[in-house]
């Protein structure tokens, strides 16, 4: 296995998966406890009788161990359902609870590894020497942002416009999206070479890399929907991407505009937040 495979591996994706885990399960424990306020108290005794079943009600309060409880009569059978209810919502709150206290334990296992500073603990001599396995995620990110490429080149007659970074770009629009892109810490490079499948070399206008995960996405911006001819190259180029496997919200980020609507840097923003993040 390569070295850059390696250091790509899904570690950085598992400590926030967890983390998410377990909201979502504390979430679910929180809510379903909630309901228990809705159910009658007491617990449900079922008995197999004549090829159906009885349900009793055994009080909450009952002090005698295997107490049959009270018959409930079939016009009853809202309390019976009641009390089957908050059995299965208490047991579903306790397995909550439970894999959630057992994600954090997992997570602070992990945490103890050390897995981020074990390359900078070797100190900068060995460094020197050595070929990482794994990168903590701003040295992953340095590297990948210093990879050398060659991009499209500029035409004599094209407008200079550069980014906070002083890169050059071709529109009004890329240079809003570069600048977000700057500002909020995510790593780009500005028409990098994607080959695809059927052998052919296409720039997107950014790519981007997810650090927290190490996901790298695409950026494409189509400037000129107002245009006939642009809107179908436009679904002309997202069809070759989705052929590619580069699908809008997984691993594709486009943005669009027109005479009329021109590009809203409050939307940049929440792309930015909800993928690249």
């Amino acid at each position: 296995m390569r070295s850059m495979e390696i250091q790509k591996m899904s570690f950085p994706k598992i400590m926030p998966l967890l983390e998410s885990c377990i909201r979502e399960m504390e979430g679910a424990a929180k809510k379903i406890r909630a309901t228990l306020k809705t159910f009658p108290i007491g617990r449900l005794r079922v008995s197999p009788h004549r090829g159906s079943y009885q349900y009793f009600h055994v009080a909450e309060n009952s002090k005698q161990v295997g107490s049959r409880g009270t018959y409930i009569p079939t016009s009853q059978r809202n309390l019976a359902c009641g009390l089957a209810q908050r059995s299965y919502n208490e047991t579903m709150t306790e397995a909550f609870t439970r894999g959630a206290d057992s994600l954090k334990f997992a997570l602070q296992e992990l945490n103890r590894l050390e897995i981020e500073n074990s390359f900078t603990a070797q100190g900068p001599g060995r460094c020197q020497l050595l070929s990482p396995i794994y990168l903590p995620d701003d040295l992953y990110a340095e590297r990948w942002q210093k990879v050398e490429y060659q991009g499209k080149l500029f035409y004599e007659d094209e407008v200079l416009l550069t980014t906070v970074k002083g890169e050059r770009v071709r529109s009004k629009s890329e240079v809003i999206i570069a600048n977000m892109l700057n500002q909020m810490g995510v790593p780009y490079r500005y028409e990098y070479p994607l080959r695809l499948s059927s052998g052919r070399v296409v720039y997107p206008d950014f790519t981007c890399l997810n650090v927290r995960t190490r996901e790298e996405f695409i950026w494409e911006h189509f400037g000129r929907m107002n245009d006939e001819d642009y809107q179908v190259k436009t679904f002309r180029k997202l069809d070759s991407y989705a052929m590619d496997g580069y699908i809008h919200g997984v691993n594709l980020i486009y943005t669009m505009e027109n005479d009329v609507r021109p590009v809203n840097s409050k939307t940049i923003e929440l792309l930015v937040q909800q993928f690249l993040l």
